[in-house]
C-alpha cells in the first residue's frame, strides 16, 4: 500500500482530488461484491443493520476517512517515501491517547514508553534533515507537507477504536453488524465529504480554485482517456489497484479490531509501512521512483520500531483488563437501533 501510494504521487502529482473522489466512488463496487457473497451464504441482516445506526456510524466513520485522504494524498506528492514510513507509525500515540481521554482506558505505563518512542522516533524524521546539509531523501520533503502528511495519519489512530466497538458490538438479537453493509454506506458518504473539504483542497493548492475545473478535465483525460502527459498510459492501472489494495486493508483492518482489539488494528498498519523501506531501494523494481533511505530514516526507523513492539508487547499482556469499548457512553450512542430494521430482507 504503501509503496503504491508512493509511486501514484510521483505518477501524477498534480490530479490529487480526482485520485481521492476515484478512490472514495471505486471502494463500493468492491464491498457491494462482498455483500452478494455474504448474502449468498445466507447470511442475513440484523438489528444493527439498521437504518439508524449504520447512517450515524458510517457518518463518523467517512468524516474520519476523508480527513486521512485530505492529508496523505496532498501530502505525497511532496513527502519522500521513507519519511512516509515514519510518519506513519504516529497512529498509536493517538489511538492510546484517545482511548484514554474519551474511553477512560488506561493503559501500563510501558505502552506510554512505547507511543513516546513513536513520537521521538517521528521527530527525529522531521528534526534530524535540518540539522545537516546532505541532499538525502528526508531533506527532499519539507517539514511543511511532512507536518499536513502527520496530521492527516491522526483518525488512523482513532479509526480502529470506534470499528473494535461498532463491529464487536452486538444489537438486541444477539447478532453483530454486517461489516459490508456498513462499508457501501461509508464511501459513499467519503465522497460527500471530500466535496465538503473541497476549500481545504483549494488552501492546500491541490488544486487552486481557479485551476479546479481544468485540473479535473485533465485528470479525466489523463487517466481514464491515456491522453495528456508522459505517464498517463500508466496512471490507470496504478489507480486501479491502489484502489484495490486500499479496499482491502480497509475491510481487514476491521477484522482484525473485531478479532483482537483497535490498538492491534492500529499496529498492523503501523508495522506493514516499514516493508516499503526493503523495496525503495531497489532499482530494477522500482524504476525511476527507487530511493535510498538515508541514516535519519533508518536512525527513526529503529526507534520507531523500539516504540511499537513495547506497545505491542504490554498492549496484549493487559489486554484482559481494559473494559470493552462498546460499553462506553460514546460508542453505545452510535449502536443505538432506532425504529428501522432491515431483518425482514
Amino acid at each position: 500500500m504503501m509503496v503504491l501510494l508512493r509511486v501514484w504521487g510521483m505518477t501524477a502529482p498534480n490530479y490529487v482530488y480526482f485520485s481521492v473522489q476515484f478512490w472514495a466512488v471505486g471502494f463500493a463496487p468492491f464491498f457491494i461484491v462482498a455483500l452478494i457473497i455474504v448474502k449468498l451464504r445466507g447470511s442475513k441482516f440484523v438489528a444493527l443493520d439498521g437504518i439508524r445506526p449504520i447512517f450515524t456510524q458510517s457518518l463518523l466513520i467517512s468524516a474520519l476517512l476523508s480527513f486521512n485522504y485530505l492529508g496523505v494524498s496532498a501530502a505525497n506528492p511532496h513527502v519522500s517515501g521513507p519519511v512516509q514510513v515514519i510518519l506513519a507509525q504516529i497512529p498509536i500515540a493517538f489511538s492510546l491517547g484517545f482511548a484514554y481521554i474519551v474511553l477512560r482506558r488506561v493503559y501500563s505505563w510501558q505502552c506510554w514508553v512505547g507511543a513516546v518512542l513513536v513520537i521521538i522516533g517521528t521527530l527525529v524524521s522531521l528534526v534530524g534533515p535540518m540539522l545537516t546539509d546532505k541532499n538525502s531523501a528526508s531533506t527532499s520533503s519539507p517539514v511543511g507537507w511532512s507536518i499536513v502528511y502527520l496530521v492527516g495519519m491522526i483518525p488512523m489512530g482513532i479509526l480502529p477504536i470506534f470499528y473494535e466497538g461498532f463491529h464487536k458490538a452486538r444489537g438486541s438479537d444477539g447478532q453483530t453488524m454486517t461489516l459490508e453493509w456498513r462499508l457501501i454506506w461509508t464511501t459513499l458518504m467519503l465522497s460527500v465529504w471530500l466535496w465538503i473539504e473541497l476549500p481545504i483542497f483549494f488552501a492546500l493548492g491541490e488544486p487552486t480554485y481557479q485551476e479546479f475545473a481544468p485540473n479535473m478535465r485533465e485528470s479525466f483525460l489523463c487517466i481514464i482517456m491515456r491522453h495528456g502527459g508522459e505517464n498517463c498510459d500508466i496512471a490507470l492501472p496504478i489507480l486501479i489497484a491502489l484502489t484495490i489494495v486500499a479496499s482491502a486493508q480497509m475491510h481487514s483492518q476491521v477484522i482484525l479490531s473485531k478479532g483482537a482489539t483497535g490498538a492491534f488494528g492500529v499496529l498492523v498498519l503501523t508495522i506493514s509501512p516499514f516493508l516499503a523501506d526493503v523495496v525503495y531501494p531497489i532499482k530494477p523494481l522500482m524504476g525511476p521512483y527507487y530511493i535510498v533511505p538515508s541514516l535519519w530514516d533508518l536512525l527513526a526507523a529503529l526507534v520507531c520500531i523500539a516504540g511499537v513492539l513495547l506497545f505491542a508487547w504490554f498492549d496484549h499482556k493487559f489486554s484482559y483488563k481494559y473494559p470493552a469499548v462498546e460499553s462506553s457512553r460514546l460508542v453505545q450512542w452510535f449502536l443505538r437501533e432506532g425504529n428501522t430494521k432491515p431483518t425482514h430482507y
